[in-house]
């Protein structure tokens, strides 16, 4: 039996928006040192929208497919609203993985998250 859905598969197979983005508006980091993963996006942001969204990882299965998921859906998204992510984000898009491997994904919310509080505090 399979615990992996599609969505979550196909996301670690043929993640998407890998790389940087030159002179980008924020940037997030988020780095476990207990696993030695580290996650860094990238945001262009114009009038308080995500315009674009690069990141880098190293990590595992879940915190790729969440990057990459993170990446795909959030783009062109209200920079405020998009704080909301949380752990229900993951499960309504990866369906009922086991908790240690959902947790995994949370370096990468946590890693997108800072890169939007970055840039908000920058433009206080």
């Amino acid at each position: 039996m399979n615990i992996f859905g599609d969505n979550f598969i196909d996301h670690f197979l043929n993640p998407r928006n890998v790389g940087e983005i030159e002179n980008p508006d924020s940037i997030g980091i988020f780095e476990d040192e207990k696993s030695g993963g580290k996650i860094v996006f990238h945001l262009k942001i114009i009038n308080g929208k995500i315009e674009d969204i690069k990141y880098k990882i190293l990590g595992c299965p879940s915190a790729i497919s969440s990057a990459s998921l993170i990446s795909e859906k959030f783009k062109g998204k209200d920079l405020n609203s998009s704080l909301n992510i949380d752990l229900n984000f993951l499960k309504e898009n990866f369906g009922d993985l086991p908790e240690d491997i959902l947790n995994c994904g949370v370096f990468a919310i946590e890693a997108f998250k800072n890169a939007i509080l970055n840039f908000l505090k920058k433009e206080e």
